[in-house]
């Protein structure tokens, strides 16, 4: 490639040429590392100083200049330029550049127009304009181009030339020849190719052919086999269903003559039950018909008791002769049988009222063993002068307020005569309600200083006393069987260490005692959740008779917690009592405190009897007062008293009430039978009174037939349907007596 210059750069470059070969060429320096890369400058100038290039143009800087002016990285008069584009700049001379073989080096050009300041090199001037760079590398070439160069060897190159060419015509026809043939033989071979390709398609869509028919035929025979596999299928899923209706229908038959079965031996069952009931039922009422036989014959001034024989062989009893009924003669040993002492009974069964030995031994002969003989002695009454001394006796109970008031007590014949209490916990005997084994203390109950209630029967009253003096109580109730007292005897019975006081109350009261322990026991109320004294007497206690039990003044009881010395009394503090709770016969008189649940029906507001009153109930915890009504039918004398109410089992009440519901009123749903069927069974089992639950919250006089109605001795109210969940819920369904009192208006 050949470049071509004007003549003033021709020029240029010989000046720098001649102007280079008179300069010494030393080795670039070392590299420096605070040197920089920018465009160069307009007009770029530069000018040799001790053998470097130094820039002429840009930036004029003095010493003085800034420290940031100093610092930039900007073209500036006097620095060093190193190389261009990367390439460093060369110092040597031409001739030494050319002088040597495969050597490079960069040279500015000069504007030749450029003044050239022959006469002081080293003063500052503008410099050398520079128009650009050149390159200058030497090399040996590794080959040359030539041309002949006289005729003969011209002549020469043109034979040749031509000799070659008819050559290369040869070979080129050589070519096109084996090209054709080629040619007809690709064409000959892609005919072939193309044939066979023809019959491998025909053979490809023949196998495919049979493939599609194979195909089909294997689809078509598929298609049988499943629509063979589907009717056989078909008949197994209908001969399943009708396997499955089959057992289903003999599980159906099955499960129906289970559930027959079991109805059967339910109602077998229940019957059994029934029959057990009735059974126990009838033996109850048997021995309560036996104890109320016995109980007929007991006569006033005579003491009854019970001796066992368990042995097989004679009864060692010598009786007078001719005496009936059998009277002994002489003193049985080993039991507490004395002469004179008469058999009225032999298990359980009074003695008839005539009849000689020969009766009474055929009667011994049979009877059960072991054989109980019931025997009256004649009461050997000791002269007590203190009777006279007692004024009236009464217990005033404080707690629960539901049963708050007085009731009549009769003092027994024996024991001490102080009636002074104090305020005690009425609790009833444990674990013998009887007082017949020593009483302890229990979870609920502590008969130390309490007034301890037992009931009457199975042993004698001293034995009683004996067992409530030692527990530590302050005196004792005993629970007659009947709404009657007596004055309790001792008998021949040694009393002399015996100095609580005893008295008897009502069976009344001795319901509510029982119940109102029970639900202490179900409430785990330690004690205290029925309190009551002893008020009028021979009382110690001061204030004469101890009438504070009704006008709210002060009575004078015994409240030291101080043990009883034998044979006297711990000192006595005068405190005053509360009047306990008085219940108005008005049922508009609600005491402070109680909630009301009235029927749907009205207001128990009236001022004349409509047949509307209020049941008050206590469950341990609070109580509630609902409005009841009474019944077309059935006694209108209502109990003003507190008593012991219960819940039906069953709660329909149709055919009689699991448990004891003896003087106790009955509570009853409505439903099942009708009114005067539940007023029916109820008085049969001997309930105070009957309480129908309504379905809802009404209130009507309930109806009966008149005939009917009319055999219906004992009151029959209904209370409405609130009153079902509260009474339910205290009574723990059913298992736990409630107390309540009923008030209506008087009756003219």
């Amino acid at each position: 490639m050949v470049v071509a210059l004007n003549n003033s750069l021709l020029l240029s470059l010989h000046l720098l040429l001649l102007l280079l070969h008179n300069l010494p060429c030393p080795a670039l320096a070392n590299p420096v590392t605070n040197t920089f890369t920018v465009p160069p400058p307009p007009n770029l100038r530069l000018r040799i100083i001790n053998n470097t290039f130094v820039l002429t143009s840009g930036t004029l800087l003095t010493p003085s200049a800034s420290t940031s002016e100093l610092s930039s990285k900007s073209p500036a008069v006097g620095d060093i330029v190193l190389g261009v584009d990367g390439l460093p700049l060369s110092i040597h001379s031409l001739a030494e550049i050319l002088d040597q073989i495969g050597t490079s080096a960069i040279l500015p050009i000069i504007d030749s127009t450029s003044p050239f300041p022959e006469s002081n090199k080293d003063a500052v001037d503008p410099g050398w304009k520079i128009r650009g760079f050149v390159k200058i590398e030497t090399f040996m070439p590794k080959e040359i181009s030539l041309q002949p160069g006289f005729p003969a060897r011209v002549q020469a190159f043109d034979d040749e030339v031509k000799r070659l060419e008819i050559e290369a015509e040869a070979t080129h026809e050589l070519a096109r020849l084996a090209a054709e043939t080629a040619s007809q033989r690709a064409a000959e071979a892609k005919t072939l190719a193309d044939q066979q390709q023809h019959e491998l398609q025909l053979q490809e869509s023949k196998r495919k052919q049979e493939e599609e028919k194979q195909k089909h035929e294997l689809a078509k025979t598929a298609a049988e086999k499943a629509a063979v596999r589907a009717e056989i299928d078909a008949k197994r899923r209908e001969q399943k269903s009708e396997l499955e209706q089959k057992s289903a229908k003999e599980a159906a038959e099955k499960d129906q003559i289970q559930q027959l079965i079991q109805l059967e031996k339910f109602q077998d069952e229940k019957d059994r039950k029934e029959r057990i009931k009735m059974k126990k039922e009838a033996e109850e009422q048997a021995k309560r018909d036996k104890a109320d036989k016995m109980k007929q014959i007991e006569e006033p001034g005579f003491e009854y008791f019970d001796v066992t024989f368990r042995g097989e062989g004679t009864l060692d009893l010598w009786f007078k002769p001719g005496v009936y009924l059998p009277t002994l003669e002489q003193k049985r040993e080993g039991t507490d049988l004395e002469p004179e002492d008469v058999l009225v009974g032999i298990n359980k069964e009074p003695l008839p009222p005539k009849g000689d030995m020969a009766v009474i031994r055929t009667i011994l002969e049979e009877a059960l063993r072991p054989r109980v003989l019931r025997w009256k002695r004649v009461l050997k009454e000791e002269v007590v002068e203190v009777a006279s001394l007692f004024d009236p006796l009464e217990m005033l109970v404080m707690k629960p307020d539901i049963v708050a008031g007085k009731y009549l007590l009769t003092s027994a014949l024996f024991g001490g005569n102080d009636t002074c209490t104090g305020l005690r916990n009425l609790t009833m005997g444990f674990p013998s309600i009887n007082g017949c084994k020593p009483i302890k203390r229990s979870s609920t109950s502590n008969p130390n200083e309490s007034i301890v209630g037992v009931l009457r029967g199975t042993c004698n009253f001293v034995k009683k006393m004996t067992n409530v003096q030692k527990a530590g109580a302050t005196a004792m109730i005993v629970i007659n069987d009947q709404n009657s007292t007596i004055e309790m005897p001792a008998g021949n019975a040694k009393v002399n260490k015996l100095h609580i006081h005893a008295a008897m109350t009502v069976q009344a009261l001795g319901d509510i005692m029982i119940a109102v322990d029970a639900i202490a026991k179900k409430l785990r109320v330690t004690s205290g959740l029925m309190q009551g004294s002893f008020i009028g007497g021979n009382s110690s206690c001061g204030g004469g008779g101890g009438g504070g039990g009704g006008g709210g003044g002060e009575q004078h009881v015994e409240v030291s917690a101080q043990e009883k010395e034998e044979g006297g009394f711990a000192s006595l503090v005068t405190v005053p009592v509360f009047t306990p709770m008085v219940w108005s016969p008005v049922p508009a008189d609600v005491p402070p405190g109680i909630p009301v649940i009235l029927g749907g029906s009205g207001s128990v507001r009236k001022a004349s009897d409509d047949g509307r009153g209020l049941l008050y109930m206590w469950n341990g915890v609070n109580t509630m007062a609902f409005e009841v009504m009474r019944g077309s039918f059935g006694a209108i004398n209502l109990p003003s008293e507190p008593f012991v109410i219960k819940l039906a089992s069953p709660t329909d009440g149709c055919k009689g009430t699991a448990g004891k519901i003896k003087r106790s009123i009955v509570v009853v749903e409505r439903g099942e039978c009708p009114f005067i069927k539940k007023a029916q069974v109820g008085q049969a089992q001997g309930a105070r009174a009957v309480i129908v639950i309504n379905n809802d919250d009404n209130l009507f006089r309930m109806p009966a037939p008149e005939k009917e109605g009319a055999a219906i001795k004992i009151p029959v109210l209904m209370l409405p349907l609130a009153a079902k969940d509260y009474f339910v819920k205290s009574t723990r369904k059913g298992s736990l007596s409630l107390i309540a009192r009923l008030v209506f208006h008087s009756i003219e």
